[in-house]
């Protein structure tokens, strides 16, 4: 055997004894992050479908960050930004475990199940999964999936009780849908899931990521809290391609689709205006623009020539916003349509999802939330010398039922005794998430609300 022959049996040998280079994100998910749903289905994911995605995969990568939030749209890949991609990055890339958390067990295993799952297996990631067996029964996902990398992904309900949530640690936590995780359940006498959550990585110090999206409820909601107030309030900025002015496009300048007469017209004639030279952009406008985006933070400003001028703020949270017009899986002529179709309905319900689902805007005050208001504190009186959820001593029946409603189900539960005395044992209410399929929605609500009801202890009074 010569010298040659000797060197190139010998390479694989050098090579595998110097450590593998840590891919970036950017890297990691255009190589290796097929696209599992859409009309993409089956394509590499690649920032230049939307240039802004690249730079916020750049500050998933930035060390000063230990926590990345972010609200926008629904349908501009909010998911798989902040959900698919680091789990995949974290388990495969870093080879760290991985937990996912989400309003109910049964949302965390939609999550795996309709979103990463597929990804992986359509990567190369596939054979690292274990045999079909280890991590689905009967045609259910369970809540531990282990890989042939010695990775291993959990999946952590809020209704899953406090023991659960906090019995496992990891360096990274991924979670879904915060809005609808950030009151602790009823029977918890400690932090809410969020917090909870967290905390699993705390022992990770700054090896921990946190990573969290939601669709914005209100001001007050958990997602805006963190992206704006927490967080370094950052968002899309998009140069004018007439005028040279940045900007971030706003539901008040998306003009055309109002004084319409059809909804053809609607299509026809909806674009985004300028705010400075007030020229509406053509979708080739608004494209051109998509392709030169900045982001901005609190605090921050960009003169014309698009240089980014002062500090980042201090705070350890990248949280992000950005709405419809910003991607381009949605064009501006579907926009329009949607607002129109919204102003002829005349719904308030609909006004809301418009404004939530596409434009990113958190609703102010409601009748809803100060009905809220009031039944919280109206579940804080003391009514009778019985606590709150013990039953009296004379009553040997307990009654639940629950009024259905679009946002929230109330419920009460009462105690009853001989002659039909009655007792106020508990009372509440469940939210219905808003931006899945009513019934569905309603359905998985009931059910979580079902089996919280299921682990209380109403204990009788004085035992």
């Amino acid at each position: 055997m010569n010298e040659q022959s000797t060197l190139a049996l010998l390479e694989p040998f050098f090579e595998s004894a110097y450590p593998a280079k840590t891919r970036t994100f950017i890297e990691f998910s255009e190589q290796e992050v097929i696209l599992a749903t859409g009309p993409r289905k089956g394509l590499n994911f690649s920032c230049d479908l939307m240039p802004w995605t690249r730079l916020v995969l750049q500050e998933f990568g930035n060390s000063k960050w230990r926590r990345c939030y972010a609200t926008g749209s629904v349908q501009s890949g909010k998911t798989l930004l902040y959900v698919v991609i680091p789990t995949l990055y974290h388990l495969f890339e870093l080879r760290e475990d991985v937990i996912i958390g989400a309003p109910s067990s049964l949302l965390a295993r939609a999550v795996v199940e309709d979103k990463i799952l597929p990804s992986i297996m359509m990567s190369k990631f596939k054979c690292l999964l274990p045999s079909e067996g280890s991590f689905a029964r009967q045609g259910r996902m369970v809540d531990r999936i282990k890989f042939g990398n010695g990775t291993t992904l959990r999946l952590l309900g809020a209704s899953g009780g406090d023991d659960q949530r906090s019995s496992h640690t990891a360096p990274a936590i991924v979670m879904t849908e915060i809005d609808k995780m950030d009151q602790p359940q009823t029977t918890s006498r400690e932090a809410s899931p969020i917090d909870q959550l967290e905390s699993r990585a705390q022992s990770f110090g700054d090896r921990s990521r946190i990573y969290g999206e939601c669709t914005v409820s209100l001001k007050e909601g958990r997602i805006w809290r963190e992206v704006q107030e927490i967080g370094t309030g950052t968002q899309i900025f998009l140069c004018c391609k007439h005028c040279g002015l940045w900007q971030v496009p706003q539901r008040q300048n998306f003009i055309g689709w109002r004084e319409a007469p059809t909804i053809i017209d609607a299509r026809a004639s909806g674009a985004y205006r300028c705010s400075g030279c007030a020229v509406g952009w053509a979708e080739q406008d608004r494209q051109w623009s998509l392709d030169r985006p900045k982001l901005l933070s609190n605090g921050q400003s960009i003169d014309r020539w698009g240089n980014v001028c002062g500090d980042m703020p201090k705070t350890t949270t990248f949280g992000l916003r950005w709405n419809a017009l910003h991607t381009s899986l949605v064009s501006q002529a579907e926009l329009a349509e949607l607002e129109w179709r919204c102003e002829k309905t005349d719904d308030s319900i609909q006004l809301r999802r418009v404004l939530q689902f596409l434009w990113s805007e958190p609703l102010e005050e409601s009748d809803t939330v100060q009905v809220r208001a009031r039944a919280e504190l109206i579940l804080k009186t003391k009514i009778t010398d019985v606590p709150r959820g013990q039953v009296p001593d004379w009553a040997d029946h307990v009654t639940v039922g629950v009024d259905l409603g679009g946002h929230q189900c109330w419920w009460v539960a009462c105690a009853w005794g001989c002659g039909g005395r009655g007792h106020l044992l508990d009372c509440g209410w469940v939210d219905i998430p808003q931006d899945r399929e009513r019934q569905a929605a309603l359905l998985d609500s009931l059910r979580n609300w079902g089996d919280e009801l299921a682990r209380r202890s109403w204990a009788q009074n004085g035992q």
